[in-house]
């Protein structure tokens, strides 16, 4: 299993939506995980939208890749012109690189997650790469230098000690060979230097989420807190985590709460007005070699007390082949800015049943249809990412497919 890899797209409908069309495709060997790093030149005022790729091998001492696609949208009358450029092979296991926000250092910086519970290549950490101009400049190691075996797989920048910048917050986890798994949620603390410098400081919010997560302001009747969402693999817990006081720095005002752990491994949680009813809802996976599924919570009018109503979306999922660590389906996510007139979601997900689908709403009672629209076979389908790259009004979808070693890119047009 890639632990990645899934996609929600907000749409809706109470009418038969097309299918996204294939416009193209190029190679990537080992294509895992994608991303688009939206950036604004301050000079001209232009956006462009860069794509973002890793890709790893399972083979012990293999190099592994990051790479970049700077201004993707210019390709999309030519996709098979794409050729990306190698940001670095100093990555082992490279899970969800992201664009990191231009207002965190003032320039252009991606994040790279890695390692992975794979022999040799168990020591991940978290590296930023500066690719500001034409070249790029050599990674730089903000996590410890030790010999532990953690894992990370996102970042999100938040200012968790009201002092003014940014700090990376993300969660770790190992599975030694020998003893129980291990999960942690925390955020090493920016030193606000002007050069970005390696080492961070570790904070230690709390033991027991382990992937992957999202942070969130949520009001409540005595204000807004800020809240983390965790998505607990290992332990098989959906929880949510947030502080009294809004400073992350004072733990005893760190409180949490499970909202589910009857729904076996959380993959992924997402943060998002699902129902389009004007209220938030979490979007939730769960990773599973037989029965995966997509599901919705209601968020409640205070989150630290109320219940979370829960929604069936689609279930069933599973891998093509037999393997350990295979499972499906993968991440979830909503993009909600585009396709009018539809007002309800449409989910595009993936992992190692090979395929990567639309997931279409069919009525106003949590009712979806499943439809694929792109099979692989006993293939992985990594990490999907979809933006409207060139600012035509239609959706881009970047779908990397593991062992083709390509990226597919289709097009959604309303």
């Amino acid at each position: 299993m890639i632990v990645t890899a899934a996609v929600l797209l907000s749409v809706a409908t109470l009418a038969v939506a097309v299918n996204p069309q294939k416009v193209g495709s190029f190679p990537v060997k080992n294509a895992a995980f994608t991303n688009i790093y939206r950036t604004v030149d301050r000079k001209t005022n232009k956006t462009s939208y860069d794509l973002l790729i890793t890709s790893f091998d399972g083979v012990p001492f293999s190099t592994d890749y990051a790479y970049i696609v700077r201004d993707v949208g210019r390709y999309m009358d030519n996709v098979g012109g794409i050729t990306p450029q190698t940001l670095t092979d100093k990555v082992t296991w490279p899970n969800e690189i992201s664009g990191v926000p231009q207002n965190v250092f003032n320039s252009s910086m991606v994040a790279i997650p890695d390692g992975f519970l794979v022999p040799f290549k168990t020591k991940g950490g978290i590296k930023l790469v500066n690719i500001s101009g034409s070249a790029v400049g050599a990674p730089v190691r903000i996590t410890e230098e030790s010999g532990e075996d953690w894992f990370y797989h996102r970042v999100q920048w938040v200012d968790m000690d009201n002092d003014g910048d940014y700090d990376a917050l993300t969660c770790r986890a190992r599975k030694p060979l020998f003893g129980s798994e291990e999960g942690e949620l925390l955020w090493y603390e920016n030193p606000s230097t002007p050069t970005v410098r390696p080492g961070w400081t570790p904070h230690v919010i709390a033991k027991g989420p382990d992937v992957y997560f999202q942070y969130y302001r949520l009001k409540t009747p005595n204000g807004t807190r800020s809240c983390i969402f965790t998505a607990q693999f290992f332990t098989k817990s959906l929880s949510v985590y947030w502080t009294e006081s809004g400073n992350w720095m004072n733990s005893g005002d760190v409180k949490s709460k499970v909202i589910d752990n009857t729904i076996g491994a959380v993959f992924d949680v997402t943060v998002n007005d699902i129902g389009n009813d004007g209220y938030l809802d979490l979007l939730v996976t769960t990773n599973d070699a037989t029965n995966g599924s997509v599901l919705a919570y209601e968020i409640p009018p205070d989150f630290r007390t109320g219940t979370f109503p829960r929604h069936l979306l689609a279930s069933g999922f599973k891998p093509r082949s037999e393997g350990m660590g295979k499972g499906a389906p993968g991440s979830a996510y909503p993009i909600k800015y585009i396709v009018p007139p539809y007002k309800r979601p449409f989910i595009v997900s993936g992992d190692d049943d090979g395929r990567a689908y639309v997931l279409l709403c069919t009525s106003y009672d949590w009712t979806y249809n499943l439809s694929p629209f792109l099979d692989v076979g006993q293939g992985t389908v990594g990490q999907i990412t979809v933006e409207d790259v060139n600012e035509d009004y239609k959706l881009d979808i970047f779908v990397p497919a593991y062992d083709q070693g390509v990226v597919h890119v289709y097009q959604y047009n309303p």
